[in-house]
């Protein structure tokens, strides 16, 4: 044995010496003084003639006892590459590219994770230990990257994830609260547990791992845990940095039972002997034998129907079997059984009924472990390990990176899916607002709302120049007039403001037109659309507030025409002011920050730690609760539930998972209009539900006074010069009327039906035609209504006529004036 150890030691010097090394180097540093040993060939000879494993050597701890292992020349020697059984030296970085092993040898990049050690000590073949995770290798299978490797300027994992930014930052790395580590976002709230402070899973709104279930969340003392422990079966806690570190803290081994993505979590310990001292825990019934006695695979706990390879346990253990082809033989062992790869004997049984596993469709790769399976990246060579996933979102198979993601990373403001598909998902095309592509999503829309946004301003812009222009002459008219016209200016002032609404809405669609569904969530928070819905409520209300006072006042002229021919315009520029003050409170109150507890529907997080698009104050609440008890460092969360306590805890302990921005009473959908259709469930219905009760009393009012006007109006008898004069009156009446009830009453009808329960008004189409068509119905109109527009069109178009009409011929131009009603009923 002393003989092969020399002969080896003799091949090393040459080995070295090609490398520029001086031979003095390798000097016999073991067995000195002329002892003998009968150490293994895999172990190292102490100059006091015991005996330590190969990876004990140089690596800074004394493990003969005579520090003969530490102060061996190789140990004091820099060298380009270590030696093939040394298990450390001093080389401090490999060159780009390669990649350095936990004993600093330097291997390619290539030979990772292909199940062969190629480091000697397990580093390029670690794979169900805890931290980043990511395809390794030609053969891109799923193993552990040092940490040192982690965004180091070069890209070890095949898919890059290591060295992976989006737009927004290194957001596809998550570090653990404790600084440890970092970690891809596919492993976070997978289950496992990579954190040694648990912050990679426990945080997680729908934790899967059962370890934090029994993490002690109470802060105020009076619990039966400590806050941040780990409560045991027994009663007994333990600290969250115990679970995972590889020994069983609490009775049962609960702490280490969920550790890693394997298939089986139940872990027991073999039998050890000398020749099986590394080997101690294995999974239990897992389908892959780990034992060298096969007993964890092969015992009746595992089922009375045992896999063909058990027959093994009738030879001697540690057993070898020996398997040939048509050139050579092989020894196999207990490793090589299930691992996967095709034996080079033609052995039938050694890879089949192996429980646990997922078998591929190619060759190269007979099966991978189950928890592989469906992970996001593609183990098999056909990728049929990600083939029919449920509950994960496919991403395009051709494109590099993960072939799929976990659904509730769909729609969460980070881009996990290279091509972005995961936040721009095709299925956002079926939706008449908000799609993938526009803001609004059907063609109609888009052009109909620069139709209606325009027509509302040029209408009622028309209406504020053309008073404007008339001041002097308006103020030289009676007490009615004057009163009449001001009343008309306010209200086109009122309708005005829709306008600006519906183009705001247009400008942002022809501004995000393509790619949309990357705005969606910042544009439906911003102020801007808060402002948009605002002044689309300001607007609808103070135009029928206006319509209402100037109804009042038609009314009051018509009963008593002589009290009211002089009446003074302060006597309705009060309720005016009131009826704006009125108008503007409704519209901004929901965005102040006075009213925020109640008018935020919830927050946007940007975070894995959270499935929902939308977290509701309660969730906020439960949520820094939980970030707090993975955290040391972290101040007590605040004990009142209110937005603002929850996110300047949130800002000062965890910046990177705070509350990015709120959905508030204008987010609903991308139109930015008011939540007017809610049911009881939501807290804001009161809020709604009286704005949609005002405006149908309103609505009833306005009908029953222009009813009572053309009544009183065409009461008494009178020569049949004057019907035309009524005729005309009627039709205005009625136009009134129709248009109030074509806007107001589809939206309570449906308002009232969605909160009795009768109907279900949450789809975006329905809100695309109430804020597109419905809603400005009356900003529309009203110019046409309660001016002398429609007047000023006619005889532009008769002077039109006029000038292509042969000399000779009489034009007569209907003068709808030349009524002997007062001018305010017309």
């Amino acid at each position: 044995m002393q003989l092969m150890f020399y002969g080896f030691a003799l091949v090393s010097v040459i080995n070295l010496s090609a490398h520029g090394q001086s031979t003095n180097t390798t000097a016999n540093y073991g067995a000195s003084n002329g002892s003998h040993s009968s150490c293994l060939g895999n172990h190292f000879t102490c100059a006091n003639g015991n005996c330590v494993e190969q990876h004990r050597v140089c690596d800074g701890t004394d493990s003969c006892g005579d520090a003969s292992d530490e102060n061996a020349i190789p140990c004091k020697t820099e060298t380009p590459n270590c030696w093939q059984w040394q298990a450390h030296c001093n080389i401090t970085s490999c060159k780009t590219g390669l990649f350095q092993c936990n004993n600093g040898k330097c291997i390619n990049i290539t030979k990772l994770c292909d199940k062969t050690d190629h480091c000697g000590d397990g580093t390029d073949e670690m794979r169900y230990t805890t931290g980043f995770k990511c395809p390794l290798g030609i053969k891109g299978d799923t193993c552990v990257l040092p940490q040192r490797h982690v965004r180091d300027g070069f890209s070890h994992c095949t898919n890059e994830e290591d060295e992976s930014e989006t737009e927004d930052g290194s957001l596809r790395l998550f570090r653990c609260f404790d600084k440890s580590k970092l970690l891809n976002n596919m492993q976070l709230c997978d289950g496992i547990i990579d954190c040694p402070d648990l912050s990679d899973e426990c945080p997680c709104e729908n934790a899967q791992n059962p370890i934090c279930s029994n993490l002690c969340k109470t802060t105020s003392g009076s619990g039966n845990c400590t806050f941040r422990s780990i409560s045991c079966a027994d009663g007994s806690e333990i600290l969250p940095k115990q679970v995972c570190d590889g020994n069983s803290d609490c009775s049962g081994g609960m702490d280490e039972r969920h550790c890693s993505n394997h298939s089986s979590n139940k872990l027991m310990l073999c039998p050890g002997d000398v020749n099986n001292t590394t080997q101690k825990l294995a999974r239990l019934c897992d389908g892959r034998p780990e034992c060298f006695d096969l007993t964890d695979e092969c015992s009746t706990r595992c089922g009375n129907v045992l896999p063909g390879y058990c027959e093994l346990q009738k030879t001697s253990v540690p057993f070898q079997y020996v398997c040939s082809n048509d050139t050579e033989s092989y020894n196999r062992t207990v490793e090589h059984i299930c691992d996967g790869l095709p034996s080079p004997c033609n052995i039938s049984w050694e890879e089949t009924n192996c429980t646990g596993r997922h078998y591929c469709k190619s060759k190269d790769l007979i099966s991978i472990d189950k928890s592989l399976q469906c992970n996001g990246y593609a183990e098999c060579e056909d990728e049929s390990d990600e083939e029919g996933c449920e509950n994960r979102y496919s991403c395009r198979r051709k494109q590099r990176g993960p072939k799929t993601v976990p659904v509730q990373f769909v729609l969460d403001g980070v881009t996990d899916c290279n091509t972005g598909i995961d936040e721009c998902p095709v299925e956002l095309n079926d939706r008449p607002v908000g799609s993938q592509r526009h803001l609004l999503g059907l063609e109609f829309f888009q052009v109909w709302i620069w139709i209606v946004g325009l027509s509302c301003i040029f209408g009622n812009g028309y209406i504020i120049l053309n008073k404007l222009r008339r001041f002097k002459t308006i103020m030289e008219s009676g007490g009615l007039a004057k009163c009449n016209h001001f009343l008309v200016l306010n209200l086109a002032m009122a309708d005005l403001l829709m306008g600006i609404y519906l183009l705001g809405i247009a400008f942002k669609e022809v501004l995000t037109s393509g790619t949309y569904c990357r705005h969606d969530v910042r544009w439906r928070t911003s102020p801007i659309c808060y402002w948009l819905g605002a002044t689309a409520v300001v607007s609808s209300e103070a135009s029928l507030f206006m319509l209402t006072i100037l109804t009042s006042l038609r009314l009051a002229s018509v009963r008593s025409p002589l009290r009211f021919r002089n009446v003074k315009v302060k006597c309705v520029a009060i309720p005016v002011l009131i009826a704006w003050a009125a108008a503007i409170s409704i519209g901004f109150l929901p965005i102040t920050n006075v009213s925020q507890n109640f008018f935020t529907r919830g927050a946007f997080v940007k975070s894995k730690f959270v499935s929902s698009t939308m977290v509701g104050r309660s969730g906020m609440y439960d949520f820094a609760i939980a970030l707090s008890s993975v955290s040391e460092n972290a101040t007590t969360p605040p004990i009142t539930r209110r937005w603002s306590l929850i996110e300047e805890y949130l800002a000062r302990n965890f910046p990177r998972v705070g509350i990015a921005r709120y959905y508030g009473y204008y987010s609903e959908y991308s139109v930015c209009m008011p939540n007017f259709y809610v049911t009881t469930t939501d807290k804001m219905w009161a809020y709604s539900f009286s704005i949609i009760t005002i405006d149908f009393c309103i609505f009833i009012y306005i009908s029953a006074a222009y009813v009572a006007i053309y009544k009183m109006a065409t009461r008494s008898k009178v020569p049949s010069t004057e019907n035309n004069r009524r005729s005309s009156l009627q039709k205005k009446v009625v136009r009134i009327i129709i248009s109030d009830m074509l806007c107001w009453v589809p939206i309570c009808i449906i308002a009232f039906l969605t909160l009795s329960g009768k109907i279900v008004a949450t789809t975006g189409r329905l809100y695309a035609i109430t804020a597109v068509i419905i809603l400005p119905i009356n900003s529309v109109l009203n110019p046409l209504l309660y001016s002398d527009l429609i007047d000023v069109i006619w005889q532009k178009k008769t002077h039109l006529k006029r000038c292509f009409v042969m000399p000779g011929k009489d034009m007569i131009i209907l003068n709808t004036r030349s009524s002997n009603l007062p001018h305010e009923l017309l």
